[in-house]
C-alpha cells in the first residue's frame, strides 16, 4: 500500500439512526439556532414580509401560540401571514390587550412568559 493509498479511508456503511446521531443535536426541544437559547426579536416578527423570508422569531411566536392552545392556519413555518395575525389577535383579547393581531412588546411578553428557549428583546 503506498502513501497515497493511505490518505483515502474505505467508506463504511452506516444506519439511519447513526447518521442521525451524529448530527449536531439542538440544546433543547424548541431550540433552532446555534446557542442554549434563540433570540427572538420584535423587529423581526414583521407581518407579511414584503422580502418573503422565514424568520426564526416568527417561528417561535407560531410555535409558541400553538404550545398556548391558539393554532395557526396550517404549518410551523416562519412566514408572518393571516393565520398567525388572527392566533395572535385571539391570544392578545384573552389576555386582555387590544386585539388587533400584531405584535407588540406586552403581547410578546405575555406569550414568552416562562419559555426558556428564548430571549425576548421588544427593543425596536
Amino acid at each position: 500500500m503506498t502513501d497515497d493509498d493511505k490518505r483515502f479511508k474505505q467508506p463504511r456503511p452506516v444506519t439511519e439512526a447513526q447518521l442521525l446521531a451524529s448530527l449536531p443535536q439542538p440544546a433543547g426541544p424548541h431550540v433552532q439556532g446555534n446557542g442554549p437559547t434563540d433570540e427572538v426579536r420584535l423587529s423581526a416578527v414583521v407581518y407579511k414580509n414584503p422580502r418573503s423570508r422565514r424568520s426564526l422569531s416568527v417561528w417561535h411566536v407560531q410555535r409558541r401560540l400553538n404550545e398556548r392552545g391558539y393554532p395557526t392556519a396550517g404549518e410551523i413555518t416562519g412566514y408572518f401571514g393571516d393565520g398567525t395575525r388572527e392566533a395572535l389577535r385571539v391570544f392578545q383579547l384573552a389576555s386582555h390587550l387590544p386585539g388587533d393581531g400584531l405584535p407588540t412588546a406586552e403581547s410578546l411578553t405575555l406569550l414568552f412568559g416562562a419559555d426558556e428557549n428564548v430571549t425576548l428583546h421588544t427593543d425596536l
